[in-house]
């Protein structure tokens, strides 16, 4: 299953409501506010997600299998949140 985190339904629910009929978006201020907040919340994850994903690949390379699986763990937990 592929899942859509929330920050990713709240980019594609601003996206549809500023979208027009020209193909361009437009904004106001709030919603330039709330565009900011989304893609700061998305930054967030992906460093989160690339992080634990290389922390994962160094200890399976070191040969630290508990660290693996802890770590293996914290991604499943951060995963479960992008349904």
């Amino acid at each position: 299953m592929i899942g859509i985190s929330p920050i990713h339904r709240k980019l594609a629910e601003l996206t549809h409501r500023c979208l027009e009929s020209d193909g361009q978006l437009h904004m106001t201020s709030l919603d330039r506010r709330d565009l900011t907040h989304y893609l700061q919340s998305n930054l967030a994850l992906v460093r989160k997600l690339d992080e634990l994903k290389s922390l994962a690949y160094h200890a399976y390379e070191v040969g630290d299998m508990d660290w693996h699986n802890e770590i293996c763990r914290q991604i499943d937990e951060t995963e479960a949140t992008l349904v």
